[in-house]
């Protein structure tokens, strides 16, 4: 009886394993590398009425400096959770490509409005990782370079997408993060 019931799992994870969107990142839940990547290949000739793009939570780093850790993972879970949200509701694709760094694969009409909410959503939560000082100061650092003060902002979703550009499927990924995170 075990081998038979053994047998039928291994079936069912075999099935599953040959579609990467059933296998998702840990942390988020979201599809990870191998479901977006697999996404962009199906969406890339589709450029004329969808859009890829590319996000990654902005500021990150300097709150990590001046906080820390303690809720590193809570932060990437809200932005990933926030965005699943309204992938959903505006019928797109939400995907993690690395600990900070997400792809969408909208509609082209829907695109502006799927960011604009998810992006005010994003904020909103972010201020309750914060200190009072920090919010109304509106910085998490700052410090002088070259004569200059430098100020080191709130988190916030930062995107770049293809937006009715015409790039080849095998340069989207890498053009859109260097276009995000120079």
């Amino acid at each position: 009886m075990g081998i038979r019931e053994a047998q039928k799992y291994i079936n069912q994870h075999r099935k599953k394993q040959s579609d990467p969107l059933n296998w998702p990142d840990f942390m988020t839940g979201l599809p990870d590398r191998a479901a977006v990547q697999k996404m962009v290949e199906k969406y890339s000739p589709k450029l004329k009425t969808h859009c890829i793009s590319y996000i990654c939570i902005e500021n990150i780093q300097p709150y990590l400096v001046k906080y820390g850790s303690k809720n590193h993972v809570d932060i990437i879970q809200w932005a990933a959770g926030i965005l699943k949200t309204y992938a959903e509701k505006y019928d797109a694709f939400v995907g993690i490509l690395d600990t900070h760094d997400f792809v969408a694969i909208c509609s082209r009409k829907d695109f502006d409005d799927f960011i604009k909410d998810a992006s005010a959503d994003f904020q909103k939560k972010a201020r309750d990782f914060y200190t009072q000082k920090d919010l109304k100061n509106g910085f998490v650092l700052s410090f002088t370079r070259d004569g200059k003060e430098v100020k080191m902002g709130m988190m916030d979703l930062k995107y770049c997408t293809t937006n009715g550009k015409d790039i080849p499927r095998e340069r989207i990924l890498p053009e859109l993060e260097r276009a995000c995170c120079p």
